[in-house]
């Protein structure tokens, strides 16, 4: 693996976490601002039909996000960009037909949840039809490694929605409706921009190839099965607390889930740069270089997320006053036990993503159909029972299960993983909560100390830690400026 492949890897990470950070900045800002001045269930009715929002992007997307940068990062130079002109008519297409079933046969779907949505139901297609070719040009953006433009977007887009709320607020006119139009007005100047950005010259014209576009669908089609899967493992939540519980819960679920997701977004700013450049590496045959990476990375994410969820752990009470309010205090059980499961998707999703790099796309649809099976059962059981904690409880046993199986599809294709390896930071967090709470002291100098112990622990018996700060150390001395170099 050449020093150029890692720098640029490198500065692609860092590059989309910036601009992810700044995002999630701005992101929380606004949901303080929307936990201090809504009210419970109608924070809880928002966040309701963001979700279904949601279902109708990942449903519309025929899973040709993913597949649009696998084929503009393997394809040869001269046909790797005409893939985008038959994604694009394909999409429109399928979200023509999906808007109007949904305009036809909505109110008939949303009377399941909560018929308070029905209000909003000519929102919604426009909604979705604005985040589905947003994704779409973020998609782009990624296989052909914009990242830095790829997060100006995303920056921008995440100043402007903070923006518009604060006004809103100081209008005095902050309601569920507002913050629809609001959803619907930032995407469409994302995708303005996106359009800007996006090097058209390097696209020839459409000229339509029935070979190449049955290539696509076909690859498309397990990433399409599978997007539908993680969309049920990751909302299914939503809709059964909504099902058996009330708006109010849908708040404090969100709430606690906040951060957590935030943790997601940041993960994914890295995945966009691990997709494409691990796809690289193995469509050049490079198969030793591939699994160097998804060692290192699997390494590296296990100390930072645990470090993370032992963070959480000890200060979830002091992070749920400062970021949301006294309230939603009956979330702060519930905060760490999300970042815990963050920790297991994230894992999974490296596990997942390395696979279909290496041409195993059918893998993570298995997978998910068995993980979705598993989430589904145990909700149905566990949150009538114990509400909240029965839809967390049934979240963690999915990813446990999730990760399992992955780590059978690592072993029968001869991907060299280990696990030991990535999981020994998991196992020290893990005794050191239950060490914590043993002692049953809330003083800040024992958190403090805890924390301090799980790094300098770590520092021994993790073996990449020389490797990550020699990578890390490469990239700093290249970014700075030639005068400072000498």
């Amino acid at each position: 693996m050449d020093n150029r492949f890692k720098l640029d890897f490198l500065k692609g990470s860092v590059a989309t976490s910036m601009g992810t950070m700044s995002s999630i900045v701005f992101h929380f800002i606004s949901v303080m601002i929307m936990t201090r001045y809504l009210p419970k269930n109608e924070f809880g009715l928002y966040i309701l039909i963001l979700v279904i929002v949601h279902c109708l992007t990942i449903l519309g997307g025929l899973g040709l996000d993913l597949t649009l940068v696998k084929f503009i990062t393997g394809e040869t130079a001269t046909e790797k960009h005409s893939v985008f002109w038959h994604i694009v008519t394909a999409r429109v297409i399928f979200l023509g037909f999906l808007g109007v079933t949904v305009f036809l046969i909505g109110h008939l779907l949303v009377s399941f949840v909560d018929k308070r949505v029905e209000d909003y139901l000519l929102l919604i297609p426009i909604m979705f039809l604005a985040s589905s070719f947003r994704d779409l040009f973020y998609s782009t953006l990624q296989g052909l490694k914009q990242f830095t433009k790829y997060a100006s977007v995303q920056t921008l887009s995440a100043i402007m929605r903070f923006l518009l709320i604060v006004v809103f607020l100081k209008l005095d006119h902050l309601s569920v409706r507002t913050l629809i139009y609001i959803e619907i007005f930032v995407p469409l100047c994302s995708i303005t921009a996106q359009l800007i950005l996006i090097p058209f010259n390097l696209i020839p014209r459409f000229k339509l190839s029935v070979e190449k576009f049955t290539r696509v669908i076909r690859f498309g089609i397990p990433l399409y099965l599978n997007s539908i899967l993680t969309l049920v493992i990751d909302r299914a939540n939503i809709f059964i607390i909504g099902a058996f519980l009330t708006l109010e819960s849908i708040a404090i679920y969100d709430v606690a889930d906040k951060i957590p997701q935030g943790f997601v977004r940041i993960f994914r700013s890295f995945i966009i740069v691990y997709f494409p450049n691990l796809s690289k590496l193995f469509s050049d045959g490079k198969e030793a270089d591939a699994q160097k990476i998804i060692n290192r990375s699997l390494v590296l994410f296990s100390f930072g997320i645990s470090l993370a969820v032992f963070f959480v752990f000890l200060f979830r009470k002091e992070i749920i006053l400062l970021l949301f309010s006294e309230s939603y205090l009956g979330a702060s059980l519930a905060l760490p036990l999300l970042m815990f499961n963050f920790y297991l998707r994230a894992i999974s999703n490296i596990m997942g993503y390395s696979l279909v790099s290496a041409g195993y796309s059918s893998v993570p649809v298995k997978t998910n159909t068995v993980s979705s099976a598993t989430l589904i059962a145990g909700s149905f059981v566990a949150i009538p029972l114990f509400g909240i904690m029965g839809a967390i409880c049934s979240l963690l046993l999915m990813n446990i299960v999730s990760q399992t199986i992955y780590y059978y599809y690592f072993l029968k294709f001869g991907i060299k993983v280990g696990a030991l390896r990535y999981l020994k930071p998991l196992f020290l967090m893990l005794i050191l909560s239950g060490a914590y709470t043993l002692l049953g002291m809330e003083a800040l100098f024992l958190k403090l100390a805890f924390l301090l112990a799980y790094i300098c622990i770590c520092r021994v018996i993790v073996d990449e830690f020389s490797i990550i700060t020699d990578m890390f150390g490469k990239l700093i001395h290249h970014l700075r400026p030639a005068s400072q170099k000498n």
